[in-house]
């Protein structure tokens, strides 16, 4: 208990919106209230992100370590239980909860970690009793554990921004697990090789950065006044310099500003499309 009291500072005052979701009962909508972030069965949710808790499944309350390393914890875990699995509603495409919590915390690798993750005799149909309560206990810093033998990524210029001399080769970055940051500071040949002058003056020295977090997801901070955008699935989210980092996993798309009267991605007076993904 001693140990879990370093992380009461995690809390928040107002951490959590719970809401049932109408059309699927025993299912709840979590929005994130607090700048310190949470999961469901998948990526971080940052403030102002929101996802489904199903029966089963469990709400992780992230932080990092407070020995100080920066590892990434799971410091708590609350778990969804339902009395009468009869009445629960599911969608025919979900999978198990500890399925999709294993996938976010890296997979295979993170049962040979030892985590104790709980059943979910509701998706899967059994006649498994009902899941244990769920308590209040530290887990193991499984951050550098998944990671240990590194995983690194690649970002791909595209849009219409970029010089059409500008070879494809050369639109590829290579990042790493231990981050990441993109800027005319940083890929100064790029930069002045791939963009007009005119574009340049919107792009920052550090423009923003990538973090590796828990499995194959890491997290997106912008370093740059100038506006960026997250693309998810055909959806934008705006990020703001200074305010708390996004999840971004593969398939996504990080969107520059290129000058727009209206401040969107590519609206008018705009020098063209810009986005790496």
């Amino acid at each position: 208990l001693d140990e879990a009291q370093k992380y009461l500072p995690c809390i928040s005052r107002a951490h959590l919106e719970i809401s049932p979701v109408a059309d699927r009962k025993g299912n709840f909508e979590v929005l994130n209230l607090s700048v310190n972030p949470v999961a469901i069965a998948g990526p971080k949710l940052g403030r102002g992100e929101r996802d489904i808790l199903r029966p089963g499944s469990c709400i992780d309350f992230i932080g990092t370590h407070a020995d100080g390393s920066g590892i990434t914890v799971v410091y708590l875990k609350i778990q969804l239980e339902v009395h009468d699995p009869a009445a629960v509603q599911l969608g025919d495409d979900e999978r198990a909860g500890t399925e999709l919590l294993l996938e976010a915390l890296g997979g295979a690798e993170s049962k040979a970690l030892g985590l104790s993750l709980p059943t979910n005799p509701y998706l899967h149909g059994s006649d498994q009793s009902l899941p244990p309560k769920a308590s209040v206990k530290l887990l193991p810093a499984v951050d550098e554990s998944i990671r240990k033998d590194g995983q690194g990524f690649l970002l791909v210029l595209e849009g219409s921004a970029v010089r059409q001399s500008f070879p494809d080769h050369q639109k590829t970055l290579e990042g790493s697990r231990d981050g990441f940051v993109v800027g005319r500071a940083h890929q100064q040949q790029l930069h002045n090789e791939a963009f007009s002058k005119e574009v340049r003056e919107y792009l920052s020295r550090d423009h923003f950065r990538i973090d590796p977090d828990i499995g194959d997801y890491f997290s997106l901070t912008a370093l740059s006044s100038n506006p960026i955008w997250r693309s998810r699935n055909g959806k934008r989210r705006e990020l703001e310099k200074g305010g708390p980092p996004i999840s971004l996993t593969h398939g996504d798309e990080i969107i520059l500003f290129t000058g727009a009267s209206d401040g969107t991605p590519d609206g008018p007076d705009s020098l063209g499309s810009l986005k790496w993904s």
